[in-house]
């Protein structure tokens, strides 16, 4: 996909935004799709806005080849899906695996049952990550990603790691 392609799928997702009026201390937004459970934003369309400007000003994004070999097992304890120390553990023994591997990222995301949705608000990063999710996604150096997902009632859990080369 060009910059182009990347900037109208994520414009195409601005209608899932509303504003949230429940919450009267501060505004919030909500991504909400029918058949998903609904996600809440700090910035909502701005944000979303804000990817698109970027990707708009890329010259050349590289393709990054899916490889099921990166991807990360997720354990069936929630409580465990955002342990720090879990996910050092999981991303280091990828890292042994392929010793060839230069650099690295990990992204994970706890919400959306869907991992493109998960990795469509990763790339736009409407989140404390102050676009470093976006800048990862984008850096050209990483050639190959690792996608897994995992529900559990009624929230889900994706894992993204990004590499280097790795042959």
């Amino acid at each position: 996909m060009n910059p182009e392609q990347y900037s109208y799928k994520i414009q195409s997702h601005v209608k899932y935004i509303r504003q949230d009026n429940s919450n009267a201390k501060a505004i919030k937004y909500i991504y909400e799709r029918e058949g998903e459970q609904s996600i809440m934003l700090s910035k909502g369309k701005e944000a979303f806005l804000k990817c698109v400007e970027v990707l708009q000003r890329k010259e050349k994004i590289r393709h990054i080849s899916f490889k099921k070999e990166l991807n990360i097992h997720i354990p069936d304890d929630k409580e465990l899906w955002a342990d720090r120390g879990y996910i050092e553990r999981q991303c280091n023994d990828k890292r042994q695996e392929f010793p060839s591997m230069d650099e690295s990222a990990f992204h994970f995301d706890i919400g959306s049952s869907n991992p493109e949705v998960s990795l469509i608000l990763q790339l736009v990063d409407d989140s404390s990550f102050k676009g470093s999710r976006r800048e990862n996604l984008l850096n050209n150096d990483y050639k190959f990603i690792g996608i897994s997902n995992f529900t559990q009632g009624n929230i889900s859990c994706s894992y993204f790691f990004l590499s280097g080369d790795i042959e």
